[in-house]
């Protein structure tokens, strides 16, 4: 079960822009990178795999499941990260795209 080929064009454009246009803002607010293009070209992926409507949910969950392993990593080592600490965001945006994925085939 595939989205039409008109909402996965769409998807991909907005799952990309949206991510594009993210990182351009951080860079000239921030004078530093926030985002990589890797995120902006998965987040294109979930936009084509899932359909243009779920890259809202796609975001959410990943940015709410880096934020909770974050949490969780903090409190085990008994230390919150620094400001100028990387962390990969792609794993998470994978996850989204993935439950996003199974629930599309589950409930259609």
């Amino acid at each position: 079960m595939f989205s039409s080929w008109l909402s996965s064009l769409v998807g991909a454009g907005l799952g990309y822009g949206a991510l594009v246009l993210l990182e351009v803002s951080y860079k000239h607010l921030r004078k530093r990178d926030g985002l990589g293009r890797g995120d902006a070209k998965l987040m294109a992926v979930g936009g084509a795999w899932c359909g243009s409507i779920f890259l809202p949910y796609i975001l959410l969950l990943a940015s709410l499941t880096a934020l909770v392993n974050i949490g969780l990593v903090a409190a085990v080592r008994r230390r919150w990260p620094g400001t100028d600490e990387a962390h990969a965001f792609g794993p998470w945006i994978a996850l989204g795209i993935a439950v996003c994925w199974i629930y599309r085939l589950t409930y259609g």
